[in-house]
C-alpha cells in the first residue's frame, strides 16, 4: 500500500497522512527494524526521520511520540 503525503500550505510543519517510518520509530522500533519492515535501507530511514524532525521542530527521538500525538490532536487533518 502506498501512502500519499500532501503538503498543506495553511499548516506549515504539519505532516498529513499516515507515516509508517515515524509511527514505527515512535513505537520504539530501531532504524534497522523499520528498514527491514518497509524494505528500505537504514540510511533511508535516518534521512526520512531527520526531515521529519525538522518539520516537527524536534531534535530527538524521545520527542517523537509527543510530537506525533500533537499532530493527531483535535482538529488535525491526520486520521488513522
Amino acid at each position: 500500500m502506498v501512502e500519499v503525503h500532501v503538503h498543506d500550505p495553511d499548516k506549515p510543519g504539519k505532516l498529513e497522512g499516515h507515516d509508517p517510518v515515524q509511527q514505527n520509530r515512535a513505537d520504539g522500533q530501531t532504524n534497522r527494524q523499520i528498514a527491514q519492515q518497509l524494505f528500505i535501507t537504514p540510511k533511508t530511514v535516518e534521512a526520512h526521520l531527520a526531515r521529519a524532525f525538522r518539520k516537527l521542530h524536534i531534535d530527538s527521538r524521545a520527542q517523537l511520540p509527543a510530537a506525533l500525538s500533537r499532530e493527531e490532536g483535535p482538529g488535525s487533518a491526520r486520521q488513522r
